[in-house]
């Protein structure tokens, strides 16, 4: 699977099993389209140890076909579902894969997930956004600036170089039509910094 999202959720495992191995790992992610309980199943993980959170009927009828694992329809009640299953040792690697961008509801919903992550063994846990072209972060950017230097001080604009120099060295998808390749480091860089912020914000 060469997709960046089944690349990233390859990576997440192999970080997780450092801690845990992939026999014992406890995982969860947002459902979409079922990339990562297909990596799932290349890694052997348990039937019983994997949950995909899926506020689509559709898809998380789709999904429970397709995959041996199991389906909730809502972050928000994911840890009192976990916890009427019997399970008390939470969850290992937990890939938040947002659509948008950590604000509002989903906020308060994931913040009932963290519990979840801390008491686990691995205690791994992934944030990711899309590359999309419009982003709140984008458009509040000054207010997100002011909000790094206030957290991370002078060597906030650092922080920043270091991303955009990461988000440069990614490579170019090939499977897109031309007028679609078009990346720009620096805003992806910005994306990342203002969602750390937010992170911060919520859960420190």
């Amino acid at each position: 699977m060469n997709s960046i999202k089944g690349q990233i959720a390859r990576r997440f495992l192999e970080f997780a099993a450092r801690n845990v191995p992939h026999s014992e790992v406890r995982v969860a992610t947002l459902g979409g389209l079922g990339v990562e309980p297909r990596v799932w199943e290349e890694f052997g993980i348990p039937p019983e140890h994997g949950w995909l959170i899926e506020r689509n009927r559709a898809r998380g009828a789709a999904l429970l076909r397709a995959h041996r694992y199991r389906t909730h329809n809502q972050l928000g009640s994911f840890a009192q579902v976990l916890a009427s299953y019997g399970d008390t040792t939470g969850v290992d690697a937990f890939h938040l894969d947002l659509s948008g961008t950590l604000q509002g509801t989903v906020a308060a919903e994931f913040a009932t997930i963290l519990p979840l992550v801390l008491k686990s063994r691995a205690r791994c846990l992934a944030v990711t956004v899309p590359d999309a072209r419009r982003n709140k972060i984008l458009e509040s950017w000054p207010s997100y600036s002011r909000r790094a230097r206030a957290r991370l001080g002078k060597g906030w604009r650092q922080v920043l170089e270091r991303l955009v120099a990461h988000q440069a060295a990614l490579p170019a998808r090939e499977d897109l039509p031309a007028f679609m390749i078009l990346f720009d480091p620096q805003k992806a860089a910005k994306r990342e910094l203002g969602l750390l912020l937010d992170l911060f914000d919520h859960f420190s």
